[in-house]
């Protein structure tokens, strides 16, 4: 199964579809291992791009809401009750906090 959706998205359609094969998440960005919960590849965009894109997204909106997108773990900066995304509000983020880059070219959580 191929999606530009994270693992946790999918993983409904993956089940009801009875399927054990790898799955292409994030539009190839990730090959996931749905049985093992792991990934194969994963090319993320370098941490500095993203705080840079996220600087310029502030410097024209103040109030944008920074979510990122790590394996299968979704990260934002503060929560409110609009949808990210078409995906239904039926997850939670796994961290709401401030994001740093890091030398794994990753945008990583840190508490701020």
């Amino acid at each position: 199964i191929a999606s530009a959706r994270p693992p946790r998205s999918v993983r409904p359609t993956y089940q009801l579809l009875e399927l054990d094969t790898l799955q292409i998440n994030y539009n190839g960005a990730l090959i996931w291992n749905e049985p093992a919960k792991s990934p194969v590849f994963h090319r993320p965009i370098k941490g500095e791009l993203a705080m840079r894109m996220i600087d310029l997204a502030r410097d024209q909106y103040e109030e944008v809401i920074v979510h990122c997108e790590v394996m299968d773990r979704w990260f934002t900066d503060r929560d409110d009750d609009t949808p990210p995304s078409r995906t239904p509000r039926n997850q939670s983020p796994d961290l709401i906090s401030t994001t740093q880059p890091t030398d794994t070219s990753a945008i990583v959580p840190t508490s701020a």
